[in-house]
């Protein structure tokens, strides 16, 4: 199970330098690691809609007015990463995203699907992998190293994509969008009866 210690720590080892003590030392490899390490995370995992980090609230009303013709507005959670879709009830609600709020006409039942800052303890192993390539990249780029590092961000990319298949294996097929009738329709407006 990785966590942000063992990340950091495999990016460091990986670039060449000692793996630290304690990553709180003050060195160059760590004072640069802090501040790439969570551009990369929140980059990554608002990449796709993954399974892992999916989450859903329901939206109270706040005291803000917000902007005509928004009647009410709504704090998002404090971990939401990017918002997926609001819905009231079983339907997609009229909404829009302004700062930190979610605003919208109508106050009743409405709830948040969101992609949420989830930690490095829920990640799947490939999706560990990608970060910690991507971050090696990065930290390789911050170093002078542009040539390794894009090896390092392209490697990222395709560990990406196969997470990225293995996530969406995860989630259940949409009934109806492959039917016979459906291809027959197709094909008869198509032209090739």
């Amino acid at each position: 199970m990785p966590t942000r210690a063992s990340i950091q720590q495999s990016v460091i080892t990986r670039l060449g330098s000692e793996a630290p003590q304690s990553l709180a030392d003050d060195t160059d490899e760590l004072v640069a690691i802090a501040r790439i390490y969570p551009n990369v995370v929140e980059t990554m995992l608002t990449k796709h809609a993954w399974t892992f980090a999916r989450k859903t609230a329901t939206l109270t009303v706040s005291a803000e007015t917000p902007e005509l013709p928004w009647l009410y507005s709504f704090p998002l959670p404090t971990d939401c990463l990017s918002v997926r879709e609001v819905r009231r009830g079983y339907n997609t609600a009229d909404y829009d995203k302004i700062g930190t709020n979610i605003v919208a006409m109508s106050a009743d039942d409405l709830t948040l699907e969101y992609t949420a800052a989830v930690s490095e303890e829920r990640w799947p192993a490939d999706f560990a992998d990608a970060i910690e390539e991507e971050t090696l990249g990065r930290m390789c780029e911050a170093f002078e190293m542009t040539e390794r590092g894009a090896q390092f961000r392209q490697n990222a990319g395709r560990l990406l994509r196969m997470a990225n298949a293995r996530d969406a294996r995860q989630r259940p097929t949409r009934r109806g969008t492959n039917t016979r009738a459906l291809r027959a329709w197709y094909n008869r407006m198509a032209g090739r009866v």
